[in-house]
This record gives structure tokens, sequence and C-alpha cells, in this order.
């Protein structure tokens, strides 16, 4: 069995030569994928946290874990999170905190945070913003249930997104008087689905999944 290059290092020996060698795994780690396009170290990596959470759980197929489900709903709880962390701290070199699966919410938001910290000059810098969005859409979609919550939300959200929109001058005219709104003018009545929708297209992510609630897509289509 020939192991990849940045694993190699890390087997035989006894703690202080496994400590060296975990210390030259971010190294060898950052120095791989240095040497790969963007889209296939996101895609090793991806790799990498799909098997350790597989083993992590008792699998022995990265098939089973689906990269987009979430930690939790994959069977994880604080003994296998913590048995993941570990794993992952032992090939990567990085220093991994110990709330790591209740940081990221998914396999593929993981290896992007390794991505983020083993490649930094590589990485898209619009991928963390994404993933910190895709973070707090999960806890705000639960805690605008509360009619008081979400006014307030709804409130501070508008501002943030209308700075945004000032950034860029706004729609352009040749849009249309009916598109030539403020980003705070599209969302003022705007649901809560409506509102991560929006987030959604004009932030490029793509995937409106996180938007639904109760089983049902209410989203409005903004342009």
């Amino acid at each position: 069995l020939t192991l990849p290059a940045p694993l190699r290092a890390l087997t035989g020996g006894g703690p202080a030569r496994r400590t060296a060698a975990t210390g030259r795994a971010h190294t060898d780690w950052a120095d791989h994928l240095a040497a790969l396009p963007r889209d296939e170290q996101h895609r090793v990596l991806l790799t990498l946290v799909l098997t350790h959470a597989a083993a992590a759980l008792g699998h022995s197929d990265p098939g089973r874990i689906p990269a987009e489900r979430g930690f939790l709903d994959l069977g994880f709880d604080s003994l296998t999170a913590i048995e993941l962390r570990n794993r992952l701290t032992a090939v990567t070199g990085l220093r991994l905190a110990t709330t790591l699966i209740f940081d990221q919410p998914n396999p593929a938001a993981l290896a992007a945070h390794l991505h983020t910290e083993l490649a930094p000059g590589d990485v898209d810098p619009l991928t963390p913003v994404l993933g910190e969005l895709e973070r707090m859409e999960g806890t705000l979609l639960t805690v605008a249930r509360d009619e008081t919550a979400w006014d307030a939300l709804r409130t501070r959200l508008r501002s943030t997104l209308s700075k945004l929109d000032g950034l860029h001058g706004g729609p352009a005219p040749a849009e249309g008087a009916a598109e030539s709104a403020t980003v705070s003018d599209r969302i003022q009545d705007a649901s809560a689905d409506e509102i991560f929708q929006f987030i959604d297209q004009d932030l490029g992510r793509g995937d409106s999944s996180c938007a639904e609630s109760d089983g049902e897509h209410m989203g409005a289509h903004v342009d």
C-alpha cells in the first residue's frame, strides 16, 4: 500500500516522532495543494474530509457520506466530533477547534475551511464569505419563526444589504425603472424565505435549498 505523501510522514515512530511529523504535515499539504489546480485542491480536501468522517462514524465507504448533509444529521455527536477533529489535526498539522463540526455545517464547508487554512493564496475570496452566510442561514431561519425577532432581523439585513447595494451605485438605469429600486426597497416586504433566496441569488451561492422552510420553497425570484 502506497500512502499519499502528506500521510507517509505520519506513520511509524514513537510519540516524539509523530509530533514532529505532524508539524511537517501542514507544509507537506501546502506543497501538495500548490501543485494542483484550484478545483482539484478542493476535491482532494473534500475526499480527505469524507474519508475521515466515514472512519469516525464507523463506515468503510466514504461514498456513504453526502458532502452537503449536516454533520449532526449524519450522526455525529460530541465523541465522534472530537475523533474527526483529531484525525484531521494529525493528517493536516492544523490546530483545529474541538467545535469544528459545529463551526462548519457540513463536509463541503469543512473542506473549504481546510482549503483556506492550507492554501490561503489559492482560495476564492468569496468562499469564506459564502461559508459564513451558510452557517448563518440555519440559525436565522430558526430564530425568524418568532415575529418580533424577525422584525429586528429584517431591519438589520435590510440595512446591511442596502450598504452593499450602495457600494456599487445601485442597479444600472438601463435595467428599467422597475429594477432601479435599492436592495432596501426590494426586501421591504420580503418574507424570511424571500430574504434567504435573495442572498442565494445575488451573492452567488446558487443553492437555494437552505431557503426552504417546512418543506415549501416560498422564495421570490429577484433579477
